[in-house]
């Protein structure tokens, strides 16, 4: 038996079923699918029935090759078909049914979006000992993670120990627990205020600076090379910086009295006001972060658009995957902060208005914000 069979499409009714010719090797791939059974199972007429048997079931793996038509035309919508430069093995069909579909999927990914990249969020060459001993190196890890057990020992409270009475020590333990944490945190953030106060001078010789030279009108005017959105961005951020810093000195205060330095009638009127400047901030924050996420999808939307544009050299395709991986990173992390920010609002939200309606509701709130914080600060540790 030859290792190729290749027959001519019959253009009128008979056909011959003799041996392929020669010239017939170039036909196209269109000429192949259109083999009759009939003429093909005429040239084994002869041959034992098991032979029959499997020439049927080459035939069967022949029909299965998805071909076109010979009238087909290739057009910018549909793929071309290559011809066969020689006869196709009936053991090959298989192997072309993959290369067709390759063919395929190669043409039409110009068409298609490229796939998006993944960024690593966990990945990191540096060990478990090595992350903890960062952390809690760093004062923000240690608030981090003394906030994460102090709320979890809250929602524990409300959640398994509702009856003080059935569990009056274990409770009694996880009460003073949280309330020293809670001290502690304080504590660890004495003198806070250090850090905005160069903030704070900057922007007060700024200001000092631009009321001089534009006046208190040129001032309050919007600058010519920016949109009022950003300038009401600026404005908000420089306004942020001081209510921080206002709020970090109203903290001090309250923590000094709770450890008995200043009196504690004094101290307790700067908590309101700190619970009332800490809203306002976590409010900027969170107008903040939302324009951020804003400019964040708008640069990848553009970025997958220009990806879809052609080829580009493999320089240039490493430079896309990086900047797509950036941008996604940066994304993630705004999606996290912005579920920090939610769960500190609830919380100071609770307060300022006043609420009473669930004693559980600021642990949760708590628990979430001291989850999602610690987690974005892991992750900087690790990238770090």
């Amino acid at each position: 038996m030859s290792t190729g069979l290749l027959l001519t499409r019959s253009d009128s009714s008979t056909s011959s079923s003799g041996s392929v010719s020669s010239s017939s090797s170039s036909t196209s791939l269109s000429s192949h699918s259109s083999v009759s059974p009939s003429s093909t199972l005429q040239s084994y007429g002869s041959s034992p029935t098991l032979q029959k048997l499997d020439v049927e079931r080459k035939l069967t793996e022949l029909y299965l090759i998805n071909t076109p038509p010979s009238s087909h035309v290739t057009s910018p919508s549909s793929p071309p078909f290559s011809a066969l430069k020689e006869p196709l093995p009936l053991d090959s069909a298989g192997d072309f049914s993959l290369l067709n579909n390759t063919s395929s999927t190669t043409a039409s990914a110009v068409t298609t979006a490229r796939p998006k990249t993944r960024a690593p969020y966990h990945c990191t060459k540096k060990t478990l000992p090595q992350i903890i001993r960062e952390i809690s190196d760093l004062v923000d890890g240690r608030d981090k993670a003394i906030k994460v057990v102090q709320y979890f020992a809250k929602v524990f409270l409300w959640l398994f120990l509702s009856d003080p009475k059935q569990y009056q020590i274990l409770a009694t333990r996880l009460k003073a627990l949280a309330k020293q944490f809670s001290t502690t945190r304080k504590v660890l953030r004495l003198a806070h205020f250090i850090d905005p106060l160069a903030s704070v001078l900057t922007l007060a010789v700024t200001l000092r600076a631009t009321l001089q030279k534009h006046g208190l009108r040129g001032t309050l005017a919007k600058s010519p090379s920016k949109t009022w959105r950003d300038t009401t961005r600026d404005r908000l951020d420089s306004l942020n910086t001081l209510i921080g810093f206002v709020q970090d000195i109203s903290d001090d205060i309250y923590c000094l009295g709770v450890i008995g330095v200043l009196d504690r009638s004094f101290s307790d009127k700067a908590e309101p006001w700190s619970n009332r400047l800490w809203m306002m901030g976590v409010t900027i924050d969170l107008h903040e972060n939302y324009q951020s996420i804003r400019d964040v999808k708008k640069q990848i939307r553009a970025l997958e658009l220009k990806a879809i544009e052609g080829h580009k050299s493999e320089e240039e395709e490493k430079a896309w995957t990086a900047q797509h991986i950036k941008l996604t990173t940066k994304l993630h992390w705004l999606k996290v902060t912005t579920v920090k920010l939610g769960g500190d609002f609830l919380f100071c939200a609770y307060d300022n208005l006043h609420c009473s309606f669930s004693d559980g509701f600021q642990a949760v709130t708590g628990f979430v914000s001291g989850i999602a914080g610690a987690y974005k600060f892991v992750g900087k540790v690790m990238e770090s």
